[in-house]
């Protein structure tokens, strides 16, 4: 048992942390939610980078 995603939520307002979540190879979802903007990284993407 692993972990398949990993989500990440972050203010609109907060602009260093929505360029580090984007370099880090996070996508972005679509909607706001909560006012919120959610990330998320699929564990073929951050299973890729650790073998690297």
């Amino acid at each position: 048992m692993g972990l398949e995603i990993i989500e990440a939520t972050v203010d609109p307002g907060n602009e260093k942390s929505i360029r580090l979540l984007a370099a880090l190879g996070f996508c972005r979802a679509e909607e706001l939610v909560d006012n919120l903007v959610y990330f998320y990284l699929r564990r073929e993407r951050f299973a890729g980078a650790s073998e690297g």
